[in-house]
């Protein structure tokens, strides 16, 4: 997708990290799986490309991506995404003030 800079890699990789440690467990019985880190980042860029100013609401978000979105965002790796995650950052912000 053109007009997009590229993304500081090792910073998204680590952004990532932080929501894989604080992400509830997969629920085995339902054979719930959760993506690797890397496929997380590449699908928060994919999403935060997709969404781009626009509104929209996860559902479903096992792999917590919306909140990748939004972290990936809110820090500032990402300079694109949907235009109300305002939900996800103000969470962010109050999680970093402590």
């Amino acid at each position: 997708m053109a007009g997009y800079r590229d993304i500081d890699l090792r910073a998204a990789i680590n952004a990532i990290s932080d929501v894989i440690q604080n992400r509830p467990r997969p629920i085995r019985t339902f054979d719930q799986i959760y993506m690797k880190a890397g496929d997380m980042v590449l699908q928060s860029e994919l999403v935060a490309k997709w969404t781009d100013g626009k509104r929209l609401a996860f559902i479903g978000d096992g792999d917590a991506i919306s909140v990748c979105v939004a972290y990936l965002k809110n820090s500032k790796i990402f300079d694109y995404g949907p235009s109300n995650n305002w939900g996800q950052s103000k969470l962010i912000r109050d999680e970093n003030k402590n």
